[in-house]
């Protein structure tokens, strides 16, 4: 079942077939049945169920019953609720304490192309604070790196900027508690894409203080003799000032493609910095190879761990003991455009203090660049280990860190990043955050944040804003079970968001009562078929 809700500025009206999303930004509306009680308006655990089995031939159900262990079923995920906006995102945990985790949403392009940082409530996804970049062009929010850099137990935000400082590239520093900005950190080289990945680590023995400085990729750098070389670079956590770095030492190799840091490595004071470098990528001659390194007490191990050629190998990195046998590993990804993708695993060498080089696990194409992203994800098999998340452009699919046989996937155009931010909604069942670029709907926007859950809502709306000034249609699916087709319903909306709300009873409604609201009320008797 469908129902429009169409907005224009001169006239709201009904009619079947269009469409109201319940959630906030310029616009909201909820739908409510006068004879139906709440708890009703969930399917029955017969439907559910239905609902939820994979949709898989009698010879795949065969299989599965003969060998449960060696073909798992894929779990199917839904679309639940999108936030537009922003394409970049972190999870910063309940940064103002209402008992939900709360996320950090980037939007390079927002803010007039400044580009716009976003602290978003988990609950209502009410935007709690928002920062815009100092320039026009500086993409501020393409990459967001999280952690306690003074010491008071909160972490903090570190935004990187490539494009800010006349094309230098900055990163600036937020205080997790007060949410002023601290400070910012200058690159010195144009078009080197200073700041598009940040990471945060005690780099000793730059400082043996324990907490944790800048880490700044500049992949795009280039020296006298060697184009597009790539680099990182490190910074003093108190000052912000530049004390080393480390350079490609090839041209195109982009040196700094992905890099990550997960605490110790080898025993030795201070944190461990993996390092990629993918190769220069043409149509012509795919990635030219590509390798990974380590940084270690602020000194380069001196040797390169090479991945097979023409695969765009480090395109990302993941530190995280995946086995589950208490040693942390490295898991590079491929993230090739025209082929197959995977992942490498090396397992860190406590003895030797390298990364030994484990096992491989690839993957029938699933889209362009499989591979750009890898997450750990809850133990979404009950085996134990906490499993994969592996992205491409195109789709993000799940996969059994003990077997590697695929739980599930989420299929979603233009993917930038994914987070697994545990049960964000409070329903039980883990979310997923899979976001991307998107300018398909409604005008104005160029980013989609989409909340993903094996649990499908009630509503679920397809787009949650519409523009007052122009006017739109948001599509509204509502499941509400065979028993209750041919009910009538009030929906109401708001123009001035979803909080506080108003409560009726024992009912809390999530909409704030306005002019817009109170035109609505004489709309109702609205069938649902």
């Amino acid at each position: 079942m469908a129902l429009d809700l169409v907005h224009s500025r001169e006239n709201p009206e009904i009619r079947e077939r269009s469409t109201g999303s319940r959630h906030s930004g310029e616009w909201s509306a909820i739908l409510w049945p006068f004879s139906v009680p709440q708890a009703q308006l969930s399917p029955t655990a017969t439907e559910d169920l239905i609902m939820r089995l994979p949709k898989t031939s009698l010879f795949s159900v065969l299989i599965l019953l003969a060998f449960p262990d060696l073909l798992p079923s894929q779990t199917t995920y839904n679309l639940n609720y999108r936030y537009r906006d922003g394409y970049i995102v972190k999870v910063v945990g309940d940064q103002n304490k209402d008992g939900y985790t709360d996320l950090l949403v980037g939007h390079p392009e927002g803010a007039g192309r400044r580009g716009q940082l976003k602290l978003v409530s988990g609950k209502d996804m009410r935007e709690l604070k928002t920062w815009d970049g100092a320039s026009v062009g500086a993409q501020f929010g393409v990459s967001i790196a999280v952690g306690d850099m003074n010491g008071d137990k909160i972490k903090d935000y570190v935004v990187g900027a490539p494009g800010d400082n006349g094309g230098k590239g900055t990163f600036t520093v937020i205080d997790g508690k007060t949410l002023n900005l601290i400070g910012r950190g200058f690159g010195s080289a144009k078009g080197a894409s200073f700041g598009s990945s940040i990471v945060l680590a005690d780099v000793y023995p730059f400082f043996p203080d324990k907490k944790l400085d800048v880490v700044v990729a500049a992949p795009s750098f280039s020296t006298a003799t060697l184009q597009n070389a790539g680099a990182i670079e490190i910074y003093d956590n108190k000052t912000l000032k530049r004390v080393g770095g480390f350079t490609g030492t090839s041209a195109s190799d982009r040196y700094g493609t992905a890099i990550a840091s997960n605490g110790d490595l080898d025993g030795k004071p201070g944190d461990e910095i993996v390092v990629t470098a993918r190769g220069y990528y043409s149509s012509l001659s795919k990635c030219g190879g590509g390798y990974f390194d380590v940084i270690s007490g602020g000194v380069w191990t001196m040797k390169r761990y090479g991945g097979p050629s023409r695969t765009c190998f480090g395109s990302s990195v993941l530190i995280d003991d995946v086995s589950g046998d208490k040693v942390k590993d490295i898991v590079i990804g491929t993230g090739f455009a025209n082929g197959g993708g995977g992942a490498f695993v090396w397992e860190w060498d406590s003895k030797l203090k390298v990364p030994g080089y484990v096992s491989k696990f690839s993957f029938p194409r699933r889209g362009r660049n499989f591979g750009q992203n890898i997450i750990r994800v809850p133990d979404m098999n009950k085996d134990g280990l906490d499993d994969l998340g592996i992205a491409s452009s195109d789709n993000v699919d799940f996969f059994s860190a003990k077997t590697y046989f695929k739980l599930g996937g989420i299929d979603r155009k233009a993917i930038r990043s994914i987070a697994a931010p545990g049960d964000i909604d409070k329903d039980g069942v883990q979310d997923y955050i899979v976001a991307g670029y998107d300018t398909s709907y409604p005008a104005g926007f160029t980013g989609e944040v989409g909340f993903w859950s094996t649990k499908k809502w009630s509503f679920t709306p397809a787009d949650n804003y519409i523009i007052a000034s122009r006017g739109g249609r948001v599509a509204l699916d509502i499941d509400m079970g065979v028993k209750n087709q041919g009910a009538f319903y009030l929906v109401l909306g708001s123009m001035s968001g979803t909080s506080p709300g108003v409560k009726l009873g024992s009912v809390l409604f999530p909409l704030n009562i306005d002019n817009y609201s109170m035109i609505m009320t004489g709309l109702f008797n609205v069938s649902v078929r």
